[in-house]
């Protein structure tokens, strides 16, 4: 199991990939919303499901245009993000990386 930000997940679980796809959705809004009360404008990308190769490289220029709020770190690239969740070692690998930048990029913003 992998404990995320937006619902806990387990390799295989739809049901727990469909609610975390809507939570992880309305973060990427949020994200977005305060972004733009600041005064900067993004380019506007659904990140609802299906969650499919389109999702992922979607998701990944998503998080590519993002990381210019997040706090710096260049231990983390957000390129990986494009990997299928082909296998189990694959899934936790993606959420371990994706749950360190909206980490950094929920610190930046002053969100929790």
């Amino acid at each position: 199991m992998v404990i995320t930000p937006f619902g806990d997940l387990e390799y295989g679980d739809q049901s727990g990939l469909d609610s975390w796809l809507a939570a992880h959705d309305q973060r990427h809004k949020t994200e977005r919303q305060t972004i733009a009360v600041n005064g900067v404008a993004l380019p506007s990308r659904s990140m609802e499901g299906p969650l499919n190769q389109e999702w992922l490289g979607r998701h990944m220029v998503e998080h590519q245009t993002l990381k210019d709020f997040a706090l710096p770190d260049t231990s983390v690239n957000s390129l990986i993000l494009e990997m299928s969740w082909n296998s189990e070692e694959n899934f936790y690998k993606w959420h371990q990386i994706h749950n360190e930048l909206h980490s950094r990029l929920d610190q930046a913003l002053g969100l929790t």
